[in-house]
């Protein structure tokens, strides 16, 4: 009998392990320590209760459950139950969360062909993803498993348990996130320039800000949302600050769940509240609705007209924020462009913008040949430049 092989899977470190056992075929198992000698233990006995008794067996047993006592529940019951529970829920998610979340769950049953819980699989829902997508990104499988395993959270499950039906999380341990973050590519030459230049001319007021948030301050579609007029204050003459800050009002919060402040340069800043005009609202961009989805159309129309200009990604919005992250790593550092855009971790940042920074010529006075090979000009044409412009350098 081939002896079982724990590896840690997922973010928090648990071990897992994945074995073909007789009648069932290949299983992720999750061993629910973090101690690799204890993972060793559980997972031979697992195997060999397996072996012996069947695979739920084992699983009563790895789980504290009296053999025979767990029932098996399927996908329909727990689309009802789960309904239930976000009606009940101490922190509900939205009726189109739960609606998107329910919807992946059935697509996995489909692919997986059962109506089981406990016989969900992520390797036969990949297989049959990938024949119903096979041109299909894997990051797209990923989203859709995730929103899946949501419907499998430890308050849920416990939920379940009170209501009957005792299942465990039958895609746990597996891999939801991308290991790599795709590098950066910014923009050709003088497209940004254009666009931020073209918003002014061709688009309504709020339609401009939603784009100069975005491009110029590095913010979040959601950011743009909820951001509110003192957000942005005056600290000094011709000095401005800009703060991202969870507003409870409209139960939002940063992505990294931390505030963070930068500063604004001065004319930006005016224009920013010129745009805004006299509006009474307390938003930054105002229109006379509330809630996370109030700047939809405006947004809507934002993006279109940024396809129109060439952005061709999925996001149009969001890619003119990784567009401000560039210029920030390229023109200043990668400290500078993650603690911007906040980032929850400079590695994040990294793994975007590393391969944009240029190394400048070691012992160059000014890091001189690094500044010229940003702004396209010759080193020595920037030290003469330098040399009569001794306020500059």
């Amino acid at each position: 009998m081939k002896k079982p092989e724990p590896e840690i899977r997922g973010k928090r470190g648990f071990y897992s392990f994945r074995y073909s056992f007789p009648g069932v075929g290949q299983k992720w198992v999750a061993l629910g320590t973090k101690n690799e000698r204890d993972a060793t233990t559980r997972a031979n006995r697992f195997v060999a209760t397996a072996a012996k008794d069947g695979f739920v067996a084992a699983k009563e047993q790895l789980d504290g459950v009296p053999v025979g006592t767990a029932k098996g529940g399927t996908v329909e019951q727990v689309e009802k139950l789960y309904t239930e529970f976000c009606e009940k829920g101490n922190n509900p998610v939205s009726d189109l969360t739960r609606k998107c979340y329910l919807s992946a769950l059935r697509r996995v049953a489909d692919w997986c062909g059962t109506t089981l819980v406990a016989e969900l699989d992520d390797i036969k829902a990949k297989q049959g993803w990938r024949q119903e997508n096979p041109l299909g990104k894997e990051t797209s499988f990923r989203g859709l498993m995730k929103s899946a395993a949501s419907v499998f959270s430890k308050s849920a499950i416990t939920f379940y348990r009170k209501n009957g039906v005792t299942i465990e999380n039958p895609l746990a341990g597996m891999k939801l996130v991308a290991d790599d973050i795709q590098p950066y590519l910014p923009l050709p030459f003088g497209v940004r320039d254009k666009i931020e230049a073209d918003c002014r001319s061709e688009l309504e007021p709020a339609q401009t800000l939603i784009v100069l948030l975005a491009l110029k301050l590095g913010l979040r579609s959601g950011e743009i949302a909820a951001a509110r007029l003192e957000w942005l204050r005056q600290t000094g003459p011709r000095q401005w600050v800009f703060r991202v800050k969870e507003e409870a009002d409209d139960k939002f919060k940063p992505k990294g769940r931390e505030l963070r402040d930068f500063p604004v340069a001065d004319t930006l800043a005016r224009e920013i509240l010129s745009l805004r005009g006299e509006s009474v609202s307390h938003y930054l961009v105002p229109n006379n609705l509330t809630g996370k989805q109030r700047l939809k159309s405006e947004a809507a129309f934002v993006t279109m007209w940024l396809r129109l200009k060439g952005i061709k990604e999925r996001r149009p919005v969001h890619t003119m924020r990784k567009e401000c992250g560039s210029v920030l790593a390229t023109t200043y550092n990668l400290l500078v462009a993650s603690r911007v855009l906040g980032h929850h971790s400079i590695t994040v940042t990294e793994k975007y913008y590393a391969s944009l920074v240029i190394i400048p010529t070691i012992g160059e006075e000014f890091a001189l040949s690094g500044v010229a090979a940003q702004y396209g000009i010759e080193p020595e044409k920037l030290r003469d430049w330098l040399e009569s412009n001794k306020k500059a350098a």
